[in-house]
């Protein structure tokens, strides 16, 4: 993971680790995700009920983190489980 520091140059900050959970509840998903930033200790997380199955096998849906911010975001499976 990067930052943008305004210089034009990115700076490194390290790896950071997702933690993303799905529910089926019928024909509905629910995705919540947490992940915690390398360069500082604040956590970053959000959650939807309301996420919709594409074609693909993907998940895609909106959201509101805990700062308020507005999302979007799509997870695809990495292989399909048996």
């Amino acid at each position: 993971m990067t930052g943008f520091t305004g210089t034009g140059k990115d700076v490194p900050l390290g790896d950071f680790l997702m933690a993303v959970q799905v529910e089926r509840n019928g024909k509905r998903y629910a995705v919540s995700f947490s992940n915690k930033m390398p360069d500082n200790p604040e956590i970053l997380q959000g959650d939807t009920a309301d996420a919709r199955l594409l074609k693909d096998g993907s998940l895609a849906f909106s959201f509101t983190d805990g700062w308020g911010n507005e999302g979007h975001a799509q997870l695809r499976p990495l292989a399909k489980s048996s």
